[in-house]
């Protein structure tokens, strides 16, 4: 069967468009000579979203910064895989990073910051899974609250 090793998620600044970002995923397809499914078209699933580190009070928003699906033929050997969608940058976190006061000006968390990201990676043979792997979380701040 195919392996995902290595994946890889990283999120971009766009150098002529600074409301927009480049999420990318990247992983190394590895694949037997003898494999059954060499010459199989697959389909890969791929899914950028929040996870939770028990960092805040609330929980992160629960949808998908990033869907995609692709189709793939399967070929021995190892392959580099990386696909690449540019994303506004509030999808990243602004809509998520609010808060609100207390009747004492103290603030209130209503939302939880998207700043803990993860990809999951799925190859799928007529919709069952054939491999399946998860990018280490990568942790920042990509939106109108980040750095930049």
């Amino acid at each position: 069967m195919p392996t995902i090793s290595e994946p890889r998620l990283s999120v971009e600044l766009v150098s002529d468009h600074p409301g927009r970002r480049f999420v990318r995923i990247e992983y190394e397809l590895e694949v037997d000579s003898t494999d059954p499914l060499i010459g199989r078209e697959l389909t890969e699933h791929i899914v950028v979203h929040a996870v939770d580190e028990h960092d805040a009070p609330i929980l992160p928003s629960p949808g998908p910064v990033v869907v995609r699906s692709d189709r793939l033929v399967i070929e021995p050997g190892r392959q580099p895989r990386a696909t690449v969608q540019a994303v506004h940058r509030v999808e990243l976190d602004v809509e998520q990073d609010q808060w609100r006061s207390d009747h004492a000006g103290e603030p209130l968390p209503i939302a939880e910051w998207l700043d803990h990201l993860v990809a999951d990676i799925s190859l799928l043979l007529d919709d069952a899974p054939v491999a399946s792997a998860t990018s280490p979380v990568l942790t920042g701040s990509w939106g109108p609250l980040g750095p930049d």
